[in-house]
């Protein structure tokens, strides 16, 4: 899983677990590959802290899953610890991802993280013309 926010060309800020559709041949990128999207809404606090909420980017659509063409993509950031926490919890609330990582003695959810993090892998094989974001 490679959680990453994309600003677009009209200023959204979109986070999705990220992969690049490249063309086989040449490995020219063609597009990204956005799984489980969700636009970013942000709420300045009273407090001066800053409230972050996740909505569907298409509540209309019941796809989960589509291709963005490379040309509507601004930027490509890592979001914050918390942020991408708080996007798995949204969209794979039936995984107990503590639980998981335990059971498979990989370690912590943080060290799991982490590692997934630097090696820019989430240890499944990838299509031969699909490679994760990194």
């Amino acid at each position: 899983m490679a959680i990453k926010i994309i600003v677009n060309q009209i200023g959204q800020h979109i986070v999705a677990d990220v992969r690049q559709v490249e063309n086989s041949d040449s490995g020219e990128v063609l597009a990204y590959l956005l799984k489980e999207p969700r636009i970013l809404n942000y709420q300045a606090l009273e407090n001066g802290g800053l409230n972050i909420r996740m909505a569907p980017f298409c509540p209309a659509s019941d796809e989960n899953e589509f291709p963005y063409r490379t040309d509507h993509v601004a930027s490509i950031l890592e979001p914050r610890g918390d942020v991408a926490e708080q996007y798995r919890k949204l969209v794979y609330p039936e995984i107990d991802h503590q639980a998981a990582a335990e059971m498979r003695g990989e370690g912590t959810l943080e060290e799991i993280l982490e590692d997934d993090d630097e090696s820019g892998t989430d240890g499944s094989e990838e299509r031969a013309n699909d490679s994760e974001l990194q």
